[in-house]
């Protein structure tokens, strides 16, 4: 019997966010199924790599200082000639662009690689946590997380999360925020993520509305399981390709999804059976359906149940893992038929 291969997954930036999250799921399920799986990251988050050693994934960390950094290129050519893996797997541009760069100085494997916008070919994977019962734990209920946010018990909850750029438009949330806000003193919007535009976009937090009624979380690990606690998700960023990784976990976890019209989000929301599109992050139309998502608990509760059973069809972890599985075995049946034809 053929042992299972050994595979070595090389990501860009191990953020938390995007292509992280499925490269987290699958590489726990490689874990899950006895595989033999190590990752290396150009760069990456501490509280990312924190999480990924919790669940016992093995991570190295090159810290790339530079888009194009000479030393790391060394350092990841000595990762990959001292790896004995069987299959290469690359995720991100970038960590294509640097084993191109590398590649001759090493010995050759079948190479995967998952780019940003290839979401047709392996559709990302989520664990509908709703429907299987199998939830996990924040640690904090509702009232908990309420108390540690200082946020009123009557407090309604709208949620956002990625990565804090420019691309994810989350001024325009704001701004969408202030005229929900002026409908329902209850509202609080609750902004999950990092990055370099943080303090920017604070301080027009700041200018824009009341301090205490949005917050800026930071990267979270627990994001997944406070979603049980969020009231509508939104999603502002500017039109993708690529389909949005938080939208399908809010769907999964039961949240009505209020979102940007864009072709990656266009590939999971039916607006108006699963959730709501909103052409250009149109301000009037966003706090329109907000607002009667929050009024209408019945048609709300109609969405999500149409948007967990789009996550079911159409993007399980199961049919992620199986499909990268069959990609392994195609890659190491193709070497075998080469090395034979050789000979």
């Amino acid at each position: 019997m053929r042992p299972s291969p050994q595979i070595l997954h090389v990501v860009a930036d191990l953020d938390g966010y995007g292509q992280t999250r499925q490269l987290e799921l699958l590489v726990a399920e490689q874990l899950t199924a006895g595989q033999r799986v190590r990752v290396v990251a150009l760069t990456a988050a501490r509280e990312v790599v924190r999480e990924f050693e919790q669940q016992g994934i093995g991570c190295r960390v090159l810290d790339r200082r530079w888009q194009r950094d000479p030393f790391v290129a060394v350092r990841l050519a000595k990762e990959l000639r001292r790896s004995s893996c069987d299959i290469l797997h690359l995720w991100g541009q970038g960590a294509v662009d640097y084993f191109q760069f590398v590649r001759r100085f090493v010995r050759h494997v079948p190479i995967l690689a998952t780019l940003p916008h290839e979401s047709d070919c392996i559709r990302p994977g989520i664990v509908l946590e709703k429907a299987s019962g199998l939830a996990k734990p924040s640690g904090l209920n509702r009232q908990q997380f309420l108390a540690e946010q200082q946020l009123g018990k009557n407090s309604t909850l709208i949620a956002m999360a990625g990565p804090l750029i420019r691309s994810q438009s989350v001024d325009e949330a704001i701004w969408n925020f202030e005229l929900v806000r002026t409908l329902d003193e209850r509202v609080r919007l609750l902004i999950f993520g990092d990055g370099p535009d943080r303090h920017r976009l604070e301080r027009f937090a700041r200018l824009t509305s009341v301090p205490s009624t949005i917050r800026f979380l930071g990267y979270r690990t627990d994001f997944r399981e406070l979603l049980s606690h969020i009231d509508l998700f939104w999603h502002t960023a500017e039109p993708d390709e690529s389909l949005p990784t938080s939208v399908l976990e809010a769907m999964a976890a039961g949240v009505p999804v209020v979102a940007n019209d864009g072709p990656g989000c266009k590939r999971i929301i039916d607006t108006g059976n699963n959730g709501y599109l909103v052409l250009d992050n149109d301000r009037a139309i966003f706090a329109r359906h907000t607002r009667h998502l929050m009024q209408d608990a019945q048609h709300a509760e109609q969405l999500v149940t149409k948007a967990a059973q789009t996550i079911a069809e159409r993007f399980s972890a199961e049919a992620l893992t199986q499909a990268y599985a069959n990609l392994y075995a195609e890659s190491l049946n193709s070497r075998v038929c080469s090395l034979a034809e050789s000979h």
